[in-house]
């Protein structure tokens, strides 16, 4: 097995392992810079009136491959709750992360991304999220790792989520790689391993919990990013 011209990484329980995501308290970050609720919605109708859209669109995440990024779902919800902020969407969105999100690093990964660096392998992540790139930057800069990545792609900002082949493409043209000697490391099967590999990629699925997958398209399977380094290490031993 030759070493990868490149590897892309998805994002969230990719890199980032998701602790716990907490909208209520993303709204309670949000209420000081509220700067007009005219029909006093109270934080428990904004999270009920969200609720109510999420459900119209995840149909259409799952079905359609396409994106509702968070400023606009944002904006949906507090125009429809008469409410206006003295902050930018910019402003809003990244604030309401910050308070919302609980996330580390999964262990070992620094260690596959430094290795890969030393390499001259250039490395960018692909996630399906709702919020958007700069966001998912402020997040992996906040644990030191942004450095090593050329890029983030969110779908939000191109409107396509994964298993989308054009998502892949794009990816695959900023990375400056043919698809055939790109690795993607996801941890989503359908989305991450079977997208990838319909686009030429070499998936690796990343799964610590051992799900049985019930197909053959994993690919290269890794259950830790040691067992990650120790493939990519094994690709630069001389063949006997």
């Amino acid at each position: 097995m030759k070493l990868p011209k490149a590897v892309l990484f998805d994002f969230g329980d990719t890199i980032i392992e998701d602790v716990s995501f907490t909208p209520r308290r993303g709204n309670e970050a949000l209420l000081p810079f509220i700067s007009s609720n005219p029909n006093q919605v109270t934080l428990g109708g904004i999270a009920a009136l969200g609720r109510k859209i999420d459900g119209y669109l995840q149909v259409q995440r799952d079905v359609s491959s396409l994106e509702f990024p968070c400023f606009a779902f944002s904006r949906t919800l507090y125009e429809l709750a008469g409410i206006a902020f003295s902050l930018t969407p910019v402003e809003a969105e990244l604030t309401f992360w910050k308070a919302a999100e609980d996330s580390r690093l999964q262990p070992n990964v620094v260690e596959v991304l430094r290795w890969l660096s030393s390499q001259d392998v250039p490395m960018g992540v692909v996630s399906n999220c709702t919020f958007s790139g700069p966001v998912l930057e402020y997040e992996l800069r906040k644990h030191n790792v942004l450095d090593f990545l050329k890029f983030v792609i969110s779908s939000a900002d191109y409107g396509i989520r994964k298993p989308h082949r054009l998502i892949f493409e794009t990816a695959a043209a900023k990375i400056g790689a043919d698809p055939s000697g790109i690795w993607f490391v996801g941890d989503f099967l359908k989305n991450d391993v079977i997208g990838s590999r319909a686009c030429g990629m070499q998936p690796v699925w990343f799964n610590p919990k051992g799900a049985q997958a019930g197909t053959s398209e994993g690919g290269i399977e890794i259950r830790s990013y040691v067992e990650l380094l120790r493939i990519l290490t094994a690709c630069c031993r001389p063949t006997p």
